[in-house]
């Protein structure tokens, strides 16, 4: 299959890059509102702060996923139309779900209804999840860039989250301490992928 015809078949994925789009600005307004209420009533905290921007980049980075698939569509030497639609679609479409999950679970936090413990959770599972389709997308062979850089960073950020998380659970005294580490971490590997990558997601727009 030529590259033209890939590129022609490939139409499509616009429209559901544009539900996953929706997906990703509905938790952005999400955080941001939420944001914006904890300072109107003086209740924002260094650890909310620090939370916030490592979902804001983590909506950035994930942004681009609808080119993962059209990226494995181009480098398959034959690819299975069916398997891309009963799987990748709906596994990007679960990604975006996640995401905002992790944004609603932020909101929730500030409200007071639930921990920041909470949202982390939320976190690494939107952020592994995002590794089992990078391995799903590559057939297991991660090895090229940008693939191997982004599921590389998401399992250090997912490690250090669960250490992060089995250590918070036993000093329960100083949760905001453990939230700024961890929103630290993803800040640190958000910068990493976003500074290595960003000619590939300059080029492709998130298409």
């Amino acid at each position: 299959m030529g590259t033209g015809s890939a590129e022609g078949e490939l139409v499509g994925l616009n429209l559901f890059h544009g539900m996953y789009v929706v997906g990703l600005a509905l938790g952005l307004e999400e955080i941001t509102t939420s944001l914006y209420q904890a300072l109107e009533r003086g209740a924002l905290t260094f650890a909310s702060v620090f939370l916030f921007f490592s979902i804001l980049l983590l909506i950035v980075r994930f942004f681009w996923s609808t080119g993962n698939i059209r990226r494995a569509w181009m480098r398959d030497a034959h690819p299975n139309p069916k398997f891309y639609i009963l799987v990748h679609l709906p596994a990007l479409l679960i990604q975006g779900s996640l995401v905002l999950f992790v944004c609603l679970a932020y909101a929730k936090y500030l409200s007071g209804a639930v921990s920041g413990t909470h949202v982390v959770v939320w976190f690494i599972v939107a952020t592994s999840w995002n590794i089992f389709w990078l391995l799903l997308l590559t057939k297991g062979k991660v090895s090229q860039p940008p693939e191997y850089l982004w599921a590389k960073n998401n399992v250090i950020l997912v490690l250090v989250g669960i250490g992060i998380l089995a250590i918070g659970a036993a000093m329960r005294d100083y949760q905001a301490m453990f939230i700024i580490a961890f929103s630290l971490a993803s800040l640190v590997s958000s910068a990493i992928d976003l500074a290595a990558s960003g000619e590939e997601y300059l080029a492709t727009l998130g298409c």
